[in-house]
């Protein structure tokens, strides 16, 4: 009499016999960039703990462009990317002109907001 713990496996019958490692160039290439970019992120990092006296530097960069981003220009192309696939999808959509020039109004001030708002943290530190 055989047991059942004989005929049990994790692995399929007709998957254990097969080979399970192929090589892939496309992957290690892949894994190639990633490496790469990583070390050169790192290497940036570190570039920037060297050359940075304090850290109220990089928080007043982080702010200004990710406040700015957060604020004024997501929210602006997140509107504008659903109007806009409503109309490819033929589905119904409000013509509100207004919302739209708004929302590339916000998309403009946001960018300008962002550049001016870094350009003058720049020139504090370096004054």
């Amino acid at each position: 009499m055989t047991s059942s713990s004989e005929n049990f496996s994790l692995i399929p019958t007709d998957v254990q016999n097969k080979e399970f490692i192929e090589i892939n160039p496309q992957k290690e290439l892949q894994d190639k960039y990633i490496y790469l970019i990583t070390f050169l992120l790192l290497l940036m990092n570190m570039i920037i703990a060297i050359l940075v006296q304090g850290i109220e530097v990089v928080f007043s960069l982080i702010g200004a462009i990710t406040g700015n981003t957060l604020g004024f220009i997501l929210p602006a192309a997140i509107y504008l990317k659903i109007i806009s696939d409503r109309k490819k999808l033929n589905l119904p959509v409000k013509k509100n002109r207004f919302q739209t020039v708004t929302a590339w109004l916000c998309i403009v001030v946001g960018f300008i907001s962002m550049i001016v708002s870094v350009v003058a943290n720049i020139v504090k530190q370096v004054t």
